[in-house]
């Protein structure tokens, strides 16, 4: 009997570790499969076991402690493997590109897809509905159209023409409040200063209400944004946050961020729904107004207008605060390159405290300065896209559901297009740069919606912050990017200000 169990033990061991030998050489066999439609792609190795699991896991790793980018990675790899090139992340391959050929394929003529798996962490992280379905998370093209088509006379340059009035009185405002601490001594976070500003005018100019962050920055609605924010940069770079149980209670108050953002959200647009169903004409001639009446004739539900609401408080407010703070960032780095700008902005403004649509036409070396600074910190510095199909990127076969990477920040970097690329020049951009080299704002259909309030934004703060200010950075601050949802200064500019003499 002892005998018998004793066989039927042994037996059933040997089937159970035959049954695991099938299932793991099933799965080693079906990841060679996987990996032979690769094989032609140059890219880093993979060696061992470790790496044959996890793939180039650990570079990356190394890559973000070192304080740098994983866009620094693909400037690093492509000195190796030239302009197209894989790597591999866990079990799946990344394909990586900077060839404006390949970006225009992608972008314009195939228009492939965002990667769903993300950019639903963006919209839903930890299962609370932040972005939702908005412009920046959606990723089913059909939905994504018809929503861009109620959005873009909004954002059309015309209408924005007409909103110079509110761009100037919010940067005069900050201006006055820097004024008061310009003397040459006290230390100022210019991004956290800026990104107060770029609240503002998004709040008052597309959507009609006044915050006064710049005054008030502890104000409730401000708190929440930065909260989710924060939210939202731990949910997509921190899976160990995701599955520790001890985060519970951060997780909560995340989740608070995020609904009190959405029902303040909610309730500003049900009150302009009123306003406009009990007078359409005394609303306000605004993006809110715009958006608001236009998804009731199309009978859009609350929830998808609270997402668009949410994503472009995100996406219009963060972004360029950032951008502006890594401007001075370099000014304040080359400062060579101050006299020319002063020169032109005294040339075109003089004592005039109003920027005209006009003016910002003639700035044209000032736009120069803020484009050179997109070139190498763009707020977004990747794209990712899935393809749909097989296609050909340098002669090389690109299997079909295989995800891109693209990045303005590899591609601004590149040295065929930008010669000495980490030197900022913006004398680059005097004349004609391929769009597919330079596309901070992406390109195709889904470029961003708020370029052009980007740059008018920026072009008002950068002429009237050079037309009355001196300023310094602080010694010993950190010139590297941070990555949180966007690119921003680490330490956020520190610098001293003082009244131009």
């Amino acid at each position: 009997m002892t005998f018998l169990l004793e066989y039927c033990f042994t037996s059933y061991l040997a089937l159970a570790a035959s049954f695991l030998l099938f299932i793991f050489g099933y799965f080693f066999f079906k990841q060679h499969l996987y990996r032979q439609k690769y094989s032609h792609i140059p890219g880093p190795p993979t060696k061992g076991i470790i790496e044959f699991l996890f793939g180039n896991f650990n570079s990356i790793v190394k890559c973000l402690a070192d304080g740098n980018i994983i866009p620094d990675l693909y400037v690093q790899w492509s000195k190796k493997y030239g302009d197209v090139f894989k790597f591999q992340i866990f079990m799946n391959y990344v394909i990586v590109t900077n060839e404006p050929d390949a970006i225009r394929e992608i972008l314009i003529n195939k228009n492939y897809p965002k990667n769903e798996k993300i950019y639903s962490k963006i919209g839903f992280p930890y299962n609370e509905r932040f972005m939702g379905l908005g412009l920046v998370t959606e990723t089913n093209d059909e939905r994504w159209r018809k929503r861009r088509q109620i959005f873009n006379p909004g954002f059309h340059r015309n209408v924005l023409v007409k909103c110079l009035g509110e761009f100037n009185e919010k940067t005069d405002q900050l201006l006055e409040k820097l004024r008061k601490i310009s003397d040459g001594k006290t230390e100022i976070s210019l991004f956290k200063e800026i990104n107060r500003m770029t609240l503002d005018i998004i709040s008052s100019v597309a959507f009609g209400f006044c915050i006064d962050t710049i005054n008030f920055p502890e104000n409730e609605f401000s708190h929440n944004i930065t909260g989710s924010f924060e939210a939202v940069n731990r949910c997509l770079t921190d899976p160990i946050f995701m599955i520790n149980p001890f985060n519970y209670w951060k997780k909560r108050k995340y989740k608070k961020y995020i609904k009190d953002l959405r029902n303040f959200a909610k309730e500003k647009i049900l009150d302009r729904l009123k306003e406009i169903e009990d007078n359409e004409l005394s609303a306000p001639d605004d993006i809110l107004t715009a958006i608001v009446t236009k998804c009731r004739e199309d009978k859009i539900e609350i929830e998808s207008l609270i997402d668009d609401f949410i994503t472009f408080f995100n996406a219009g407010q963060e972004t360029t605060a950032n951008s502006i703070a890594f401007c001075f960032l370099e000014l304040g780095k080359n400062t060579h390159i101050l006299p020319r700008l002063r020169e032109e902005i005294d040339s075109v403004l003089g004592a005039k405290k109003e920027v005209t649509y006009e003016d910002l036409t003639k700035l044209e070396y000032t736009e120069c300065v803020f484009k050179e600074t997109l070139r190498l910190w763009p707020p977004a510095p990747e794209i990712l896209r899935v393809s749909t199909d097989e296609l050909c990127i340098g002669g090389f076969k690109i299997p079909k559901n295989t995800q891109i990477n693209l990045s303005p920040y590899f591609s601004g970097r590149n040295e065929k297009y930008f010669p000495n690329p980490n030197e900022f020049r913006p004398e680059r951009f005097l004349n004609e740069v391929s769009s597919y080299s330079h596309f901070p704002f992406s390109l195709g259909p889904r470029n961003c919606i708020g370029r052009n309030f980007a740059m008018i934004e920026s072009k008002i703060f950068i002429a009237k912050f050079v037309q009355n200010f001196d300023f310094k950075l602080k010694e010993n601050q950190s010139f590297k990017p941070k990555l949180m949802t966007t690119l921003r200064p680490a330490d956020g500019t520190l610098c001293f200000i003082s009244p131009r003499t």
